[in-house]
Parts: C-alpha cells; structure tokens; sequence
C-alpha cells in the first residue's frame, strides 16, 4: 500500500473502537500506519506476565525507536508466580529497558518479593511526573527518588518490620505535591507543595500524625488528608491534631466514627469550616446502618456542625456510601466490592 497522509493516519489510530489486535494489524499495512501504531501501541506498555515483559522489554532494548514511544510502564508481576521476577537476570532486563526510556513520566514498578530496589539504582535518562513503587525503601530508592526533582505524584509501597533508616536529604522531590505510602515514611516526604496525602497508619497514630501534621502545618495549599487503619480508640485523639494544623483542609477520612457520644467528634468538625468531604468507618456499628434513612440521618448529623460539608462516604467492610448534598437534599450512591485501599476519591478533591 502507498503511503497515506499523516493526519488520515492520525485519525485511524485514534478511532474509540480500536483494539491492540487491530493495531498490530496495522503495523504491517504501510509504513505510515506503522508509525502512529506503534506510536500508540507503546505509549503506555502494562506487563503482569513476566514472560511478556521480558519480551516487551527486550524489544525496547533493541529498538530506539519503539523506546522513544514510551510514556508510561506499569510493571506489575504476578505474585503467584514470583519465582521468575525474583530473579536477578529478569530485573536487570528490566533496568535495562527502563534506561531506553528517555521520554518516561509514569512508572509503577512493583517487586513482590521485596528485594531488588538495586534495580533502581542507574542513572535513568527520564525525569517522571508520576511514581509507584513497590519496595523498601533503602538506600537504593532514595537515591533514584532524589535523581527525580519534577516527580509531582509518589505512591510508595513499602513493606517491612524494620525502622526506616534511610532518609531523602533536605529540599529533595521539590514538586512533590500528592503522597501515597506508609505514616513512618509521611514526615520525609511532607515537602512544602504537597496538597494531597494518604498514609497506611503502620505505628502509633497519635505520634505519627503529630510529627506530619506539624510539617503540614508548612503547606500552603493542603486540600486533602486520607488514613488508612487508623484503630477505632485512637479516632478523637487523631481528628483533634487536624484543625491547629490545617485549618483549611477540605477533605477527611478514614475516620471510624464514634457510636455513642459523638459529641467531641462533632465539636472538632465545628473548626473546620472549609471541610467539603469526609470518609467514616462504620465497621464498629452493630448493627451496621445498612438502610438509607439511618444512613441520611447520619449524614445530616454531620452536617449539622460542619455546614460546609457537601459529600458523607459511610464505609461498611467492602461497600461504600457516598451521600452527596445537592439543592439542599441528601443523594446516595452505592458501590459494592470496594475497599478504602483502592478507593482515589481522596486524592481528587
């Protein structure tokens, strides 16, 4: 086939109906097609398999021109079988296909077995705008999230028993503004843009939140504060560290919510006067307050001292509630087979 003009080539690809199989297909029509196909085809590249990926990754080794494509790696291999991604030969594929990638800006990268941070440690070509990482973080991870000044987004999935005793030097990730990762890691990572935070609460509550919170209270612009796991004793105690700190915030949650004498809860809400949005945990509640008419008594409640709040989340173990006030009348809507882990309504308020 002769060669077709660019613009038609561009609205072929972008067609809403296109399918990865038909974008093979059109790698092999001409020589003009290939190139916005293979264009879309590695744009963003997701590899779970580990015999894909390393398939995927060699052929952006060995190709400059499909490398150049990539944007965005979500490596992400299967734990039930993590005999092959925990191996040295498979992450050093992969560190090598990341260093072909100069025009990445999104990477989540996830190490089931915990122990190849090392692959991280090179001196990549891209500078990212958002990161999610899967590892401890050790000395290996600090020096690469340091190499990384534009990163804007950090989910950082850190899992050990161990104290953290690596730390980012001062002025490190300047442009940081949303952080995703465990509360002993929350103060390093507390940098004077960030707007949006949610912290797995891994140690003593009240400690933790007091020493971010006081960072916090440096930020200009903290719209939203989201914990995780947060024990059901410890629940005035923590909301009470909220309004000296960041009296402008505008959203809250997972905070479990009191079943009887909630009126210190409440007294809290009344300095926040700028708060929109707030996430309760009713797991303690028995029974739990499945009816919407107790659930919009709940929402009212709430309401009624903290009058600038428009959207209550209930959440009840794997289902969620989000009660929305619009013209001045309480609105549900509800979602199954969800959990506050997953959940990112957080991070868009």
């Amino acid at each position: 086939m002769q060669s077709l003009p660019q613009d038609l080539c561009a609205r072929i690809i972008n067609l809403d109906t296109i399918k990865k199989r038909d974008l093979l297909s059109l790698c092999l029509t001409c020589k003009s097609l290939q190139r916005v196909a293979e264009a879309r085809l590695y744009n963003h590249m997701s590899l779970t398999d580990t015999h894909r990926a390393l398939q995927g990754c060699f052929s952006l080794i060995e190709n400059e021109r499909l490398a150049q494509h990539v944007v965005a790696i979500f490596l992400n291999p299967d734990e039930r079988r993590p005999g092959l991604a925990s191996g040295e030969d498979f992450w050093l594929v992969m560190q090598r296909a990341l260093i072909a990638c100069n025009n990445l800006k999104t990477l989540l990268i996830a190490d089931p077995t915990f122990v190849n941070g090392w692959v991280m440690n090179s001196p990549f070509p891209f500078q990212l705008r958002e990161a999610k990482l899967r590892f401890v973080l050790d000395e290996h991870i600090v020096q690469f999230l340091e190499s990384q000044p534009s990163l804007k987004v950090l989910h950082m999935y850190d899992y050990t028993e161990d104290e953290v005793d690596v730390r980012l030097r001062p002025g490190a990730l300047p442009e940081l503004q949303v952080f995703d990762g465990m509360l002993s890691l929350g103060v390093q990572f507390t940098t004077r843009k960030l707007t949006h935070v949610q912290v797995i609460v891994d140690m003593d509550p009240v400690y933790g939140l007091t020493a971010m919170l006081r960072h916090l209270a440096q930020c200009k612009d903290v719209r939203s504060i989201n914990m995780l796991d947060i024990p059901y004793d410890a629940t005035l105690e923590v909301l009470a560290l909220i309004p000296p700190c960041v009296p402008n915030i505008l959203h809250i949650g997972l905070l479990p919510y009191p079943i009887r004498d909630r009126h210190e809860f409440h007294q809290h809400l009344m300095a926040l006067h700028y708060l929109e949005a707030i996430e309760l945990d009713m797991g303690k509640w028995h029974p739990l307050p499945i009816p919407l008419p107790a659930q919009r008594a709940i929402a009212s409640e709430i309401n009624l001292f903290c009058p600038s709040l428009h959207t209550v989340i209930l959440w009840m173990g794997n289902m969620h509630v989000q009660w929305s006030r619009i013209d001045g009348k309480w609105l549900s809507q509800v979602s199954a087979n969800t959990y506050p882990q997953t959940s990112s309504f957080w991070c868009y308020i």
